[in-house]
């Protein structure tokens, strides 16, 4: 069998299989193929149910927690999902409103230093909440996922007076400023939005991911999606002290973009015309990218960007086979945990863009 034989027999093989698992039982669901990029992930960058960034004085964040139950909902991991479950609860659930705080630091014994939320880590923490209801056939999970869906809509949803759309700010505080909304392009995951409002009745996030979807079409229309956004009566301009450029914040965009089924985005475009100009067979990968001429600004050699990469354009091209790269554990905990969620996005929306 020859390369491109294999490439086809594996994407039709992985097929077959998310087939039968979605017609299967959740505690009967196939083994995903990337289980020991999973478990090494976990022995890098998970203790005791705390999803640890290396890099940011191996703080934990609400978005760690959400992006690590959902990769345990994709692993079938229930243990590893009630154990950042319960730490979450534990350390991060100190509002009282149903969302959590956004950041918890070791030091001096561990903290939360500000009681704000991440509407981010709030929703990918609702999105695995309802999928593990599912997975792991437990009803409880679904009312958790409903009880920070409804907080989310009722403290960081707002609606723009200039034409009537929904708006997702960061947080609850800090955001909505006498100059307009303050929003974070990246935090628009439009498929977990969708899940979430399916799963939990709360249909206004299906709006919320509708004007959101349109706000990132429109945002490309002026460049790469920038970190950072102010929003003023239906018009963008840079949010005051924060990145302009399309940066490490950003740069999830067109991955959630692709895992949402809207490849043909402005968004996806805009990004894919900046990969263009890296060399062929490079390990570079651009990172921060000048918004107004395109220009790539800083660059990494991490695996995990190359592989949202390798994703993005298998999946734009009709590729069997694509250059997503092998996992490593051996990577700073941000791109190692973008590249674990592209294996799972690979799975679910791209059986035939197999990593070879």
């Amino acid at each position: 069998m020859d390369r491109r034989q294999f490439i086809l027999a594996s994407g039709a093989a992985m097929a077959c299989m998310i087939a039968n698992g979605a017609r299967a039982q959740a505690t009967q669901a196939p083994v995903h193929p990337a289980r020991i990029y999973w478990e090494a992930w976990k022995k890098r960058f998970l203790k005791d149910g705390r999803v640890v960034d290396n890099v940011q004085m191996e703080a934990s964040h609400s978005e760690g927690q959400g992006y690590g139950m959902i990769l345990a909902t994709a692993f079938d991991d229930q243990e590893a999902f009630a154990a950042m479950l319960d730490w979450s609860d534990l350390h991060l659930s100190v509002r009282g409103d149903g969302l959590y705080a956004w950041r918890w630091l070791e030091p001096n014994g561990g903290s939360v230093p500000d009681l704000n939320n991440a509407s981010d880590g709030d929703l990918f923490i609702a999105w695995a909440l309802a999928r593990a209801s599912r997975r792991f056939d437990n009803p409880t999970y679904l009312e958790r996922a409903t009880v920070i869906a409804r907080a989310l809509l009722a403290k960081c949803v707002v609606t723009d007076e200039s034409d009537g759309s929904l708006l997702l700010l960061p947080a609850q505080a800090g955001f909505n400023t006498p100059q307009g909304n303050i929003l974070n392009p990246s935090y628009y995951m439009l498929r977990a939005m969708r899940e979430v409002a399916e799963a939990t009745g709360e249909a206004r996030f299906t709006a919320v991911a509708r004007d959101g979807q349109r706000m990132l079409a429109r945002l490309a229309a002026g460049g790469p999606v920038p970190d950072w956004v102010l929003v003023s009566e239906g018009t963008f301009s840079p949010a005051p002290g924060m990145s302009w450029n399309s940066g490490y914040e950003a740069l999830r965009v067109p991955l959630y973009l692709a895992w949402s089924g809207d490849i043909e985005n402005p968004a996806v475009n805009r990004f894919r015309t900046v990969l263009d100009q890296v060399p062929f067979g490079s390990d570079q990968t651009p990172v921060v990218i000048d918004r107004e001429t395109s220009a790539p600004l800083e660059w990494s050699a991490e695996p995990g960007y190359r592989a949202c990469n390798g994703l993005l354009t298998c999946v734009s091209d009709g590729q069997a086979g694509s250059a997503i790269p092998a996992f490593t554990a051996d990577q700073s905990y941000y791109p190692a945990t973008l590249h674990l969620l592209t294996l799972v996005a690979q799975w679910e929306i791209s059986p035939q863009c197999v990593p070879v």
